[in-house]
């Protein structure tokens, strides 16, 4: 069986940075879903659709738009309040051998 190592890159000097880019990105697919999801009111059948068992939610597109903005949400939510601060920024790396400074396997 092969081990496998997650270490952190700021172990190496990196500095830990604010995901901006990924907070953007997080923020503007949630509110823009949330805005599509709003709008569905103004349609002209929102009225018929309304009265029908489970309304909108009856149609696999809206519930495919639910999954994802809940999706954005969460990923905002990990960007703002990371579970590590300072490394979760950093970003973690996948290292699929051990690392010969790791002491003794039991």
């Amino acid at each position: 069986m092969s081990e496998h190592v997650v270490s952190n890159r700021s172990d190496t000097g990196r500095v830990a940075r604010f995901p901006t880019g990924q907070v953007i990105l997080h923020a503007s697919a949630a509110s823009v879903m949330a805005f599509g999801f709003l709008s569905l009111s103004s349609l002209g059948i929102h009225e018929w659709i309304q009265t029908q068992h489970g309304g909108h939610f009856q149609f696999l597109t809206i519930q495919g738009l639910a999954i994802a903005w809940l999706t954005m949400v969460a990923g905002l939510l990990s960007n703002l309040f990371p579970s590590s601060p300072g490394k979760s920024w950093a970003g973690w790396s996948y290292m699929p051998f051990p690392t010969a400074n790791r002491g003794p396997s039991l």
